[in-house]
């Protein structure tokens, strides 16, 4: 399996591509990696975290292990977005975190690169909330999640290196 994690922006273009095709049968035009926007794949198969974005309009991608975070599980829960959720903490890249995940979700996914515990990560945040995910609902959604390789980055460089 695998997930992809992207910003506010792109899910509203992610959702016009989509009710695009239902319209008329036919994809816009490179919509799934266009501009090599900000997004983050997870890939449950291969134990990757590919992260694509622009920098100066060049885009680029990188590839990693997926991040093993270490979680402690604390015994404290509270309600949230309607899941009852339980606390998890770790320190990940110099940032200490805070995390709420639903075990009645089964799902060990999160946004951004978080994910590795017994149910989906609803809420995270840095101490001292700098960064900050909050779930605010879901829905199902029944599309491939492709994972992306160079060729989709970079389409026109040569192939065979």
């Amino acid at each position: 399996g695998a997930s992809r994690y992207y910003e506010y922006g792109t899910f509203l273009q992610d959702s016009l591509a989509e009710a695009f095709l239902k319209l008329t049968g036919t994809r816009m035009k490179n919509d799934r990696f266009s501009d090599a926007v900000f997004m983050i794949y997870k890939d449950r198969r291969n134990s990757k975290v590919i992260m694509t974005d622009n920098v100066l309009l060049s885009p680029f991608m990188v590839t990693e292990q997926t991040p093993d975070f270490k979680w402690t599980l604390k015994d404290d829960w509270k309600d949230f977005a309607g899941y009852r959720v339980r606390k998890a903490e770790c320190s990940f890249r110099g940032r200490d975190y805070v995390a709420w995940f639903a075990p009645e979700i089964p799902v060990s996914d999160g946004p951004w690169k978080f994910s590795g515990l017994p149910g989906l990560i609803v809420e995270v945040y840095d101490i001292p909330c700098e960064y900050r995910y909050s779930l605010i609902g879901l829905r199902n959604a029944v599309r491939e999640i492709g994972i992306p390789g160079l060729e989709d980055i970079l389409p026109d460089i040569e192939k065979g290196y």
